[in-house]
């Protein structure tokens, strides 16, 4: 069997002809849609913050760690002895933070003392306790005090806003 240049040159040719001629009518496209109506809403809403955590730290330093250790352990035993009794599930929460100690180097890299910090963490709704907190004993400073919205809160109120009658 030959193979004949002119034939496939003009079948090639004959092919784009008729890809040129039909492909207009291939590419139909789709009606413009008519009588559409495309709608979308949203709803949104402030929810008040319902949680407090706060923070007191107490600092230490001393020539040896056992004493830092124990400088740290004394404040936060005496928070904890002031505190407990007065927690209550979800009302106010009292509970130990982040406890550490570390060595104070000098320029040559000796240890020359010994610094630590342990924490208090408080957490509840009832804000009303929390005023006097960060004066709980002169050992304790305020750290961080932060406000937030629960979970369980922020729930309740999306219930709220998706079944109410003019939120869509």
């Amino acid at each position: 069997m030959s193979f004949h240049p002119v034939l496939s040159r003009r079948s090639s040719m004959l092919l784009a002809a008729a890809m040129a001629v039909s492909g207009p009518a291939l590419a139909q496209t789709a009606p413009e849609p008519a009588n559409v109506v495309s709608l979308s809403a949203s709803a949104f809403k402030d929810v008040p913050e319902d949680w407090l955590t706060m923070v007191v730290r107490a600092t230490a330093d001393a020539s040896d760690a056992v004493s830092a250790q124990n400088q740290l352990k004394l404040a936060v035993e005496a928070a904890l002895a002031t505190l407990r009794p007065q927690a209550q599930p979800q009302q106010m929460e009292v509970r130990t933070g982040s406890f550490g100690i570390y060595p104070r180097h000098n320029n040559q890299g000796r240890v020359i003392g010994w610094q630590g910090s342990a924490e208090v963490v408080i957490e509840g709704r009832d804000f009303a306790r929390y005023k006097g907190f960060p004066k709980i004993a002169s050992s304790l400073h305020p750290g961080l005090i932060a406000k937030r919205s629960t979970q369980v809160f922020e729930c309740r109120f999306s219930i709220q806003i998706s079944g109410s009658p003019g939120a869509f």
